[in-house]
């Protein structure tokens, strides 16, 4: 069996294995973006695997850590608080004033929003905006596009990257305590 075969055949028999594994890192939440990731970082890099379907599964678990590992890393390096405390809106007991500042907050936030959009990729946005904006899923958007869900979950991630990196160059976002 070629490596491409075994890799397809491991990686769809053992994707829960390794979901549980990286969610041992970064949570539930997190763990299937990972797992994305580091499947198309070991698809990348099958040219350098020499072994059978147990190595390659050895493989693929040591790969999905260390991108646990580095989504760790990226997370702890950026600030992933909303733009802005919206808990304390839901009251409305506001003064017309208050209700005058926090929609200018909100403009304020939406127009941050759009720039960072803005220098996103034209798919990375689309994916964003989609799927955060228009509240569509994964499986929705690659069906609709005609892509693999694959490349709608690598446009998303990119595009969070790109932004949460442009707001902390840009210092958009507030500062750690």
């Amino acid at each position: 069996m070629n490596h491409e075969a075994l890799f397809c055949q491991v990686a769809a028999s053992h994707r829960g294995y390794l979901t549980s594994l990286a969610a041992r890192y970064v949570g539930w939440t997190d763990a299937e973006d990972v797992v994305q990731a580091a499947l198309l970082n070991a698809w990348r890099r099958l040219s350098s695997f020499t072994g059978g379907e147990h190595d390659c599964l050895n493989w693929l678990s040591r790969v999905t850590c260390n991108a646990a590992i580095g989504w760790q890393r990226h997370a702890s390096l950026t600030d992933c608080r909303p733009l802005l405390d919206t808990d304390h809106w839901l009251d409305g007991d506001d003064t017309p004033e208050e209700a005058a500042l926090r929609a200018e907050a909100q403009r304020e936030a939406e127009g941050q929003v759009e720039k960072l959009l803005s220098r996103c990729t034209a798919k990375q946005r689309h994916a964003l905006w989609w799927g955060y904006g228009k509240g569509w899923s994964q499986q929705q958007m690659a069906q609709r596009w005609g892509v693999p869900v694959a490349t709608v979950k690598l446009w998303r991630y990119r595009g969070r990257l790109r932004c949460l990196t442009l707001a902390a160059q840009s210092a958009i976002l507030p500062a750690t305590a």
